[in-house]
């Protein structure tokens, strides 16, 4: 099981690297829109390529310190530690996500659209930040799921 652990471990450290070294993470469409949309992020391609390893936490019979040692790392590196590091988390910001409208939608008629209307431009652009933000609610509402199944695990093979 320290072996297994170990592997982890090194697996998130190549993630980390790979992330810093090799992605732009302050492009919001440029990298990531033919996989995820136009509103693609950096934050939805490690949820969709590096993380699923770590669903193997589920079938692993690692002990509850070990499960939350990993997972913790893997969230300070992935999440906190490179973003923070490459300005990773810049375009969630509000005027960010206001230049992102402007770019998707260059040639409509900005009237008939309800974010450019300044009474529903700051709801909009909220929801917006929401939305592209959801793969990281989505990767944390897991590790914790993780942590669940680990500490239940744990409990009942005392």
């Amino acid at each position: 099981l320290v072996l297994l652990e170990a592997v982890f471990l090194v697996q998130i450290v190549v993630m980390g690297c790979d992330l810093g070294l090799n992605q732009t993470l302050t492009s919001v469409d440029r990298d990531w829109a033919g996989n995820f949309g136009a509103f693609g992020n950096w934050v939805a391609a490690i949820g969709y390529y590096n993380l699923p390893v770590f669903l193997l936490l589920f079938y692993v019979p690692l002990q509850f310190l070990q499960t939350s040692f990993i997972l913790l790392m893997t969230m300070l590196v992935m999440l906190v530690i490179v973003p923070l590091v490459k300005n990773g988390w810049v375009i969630y910001s509000y005027n960010r996500v206001k230049e992102q409208f402007l770019e998707n939608w260059p040639d409509d008629d900005f009237n008939k659209r309800i974010c450019f209307d300044p009474n529903f431009e700051d709801l909009c652009i909220r929801i917006l930040q929401w939305s592209v933000a959801f793969p990281a609610c989505t990767i944390i509402c897991i590790a914790i799921m993780i942590l669940f199944a680990s500490f239940s695990s744990s409990v009942t093979s005392r």
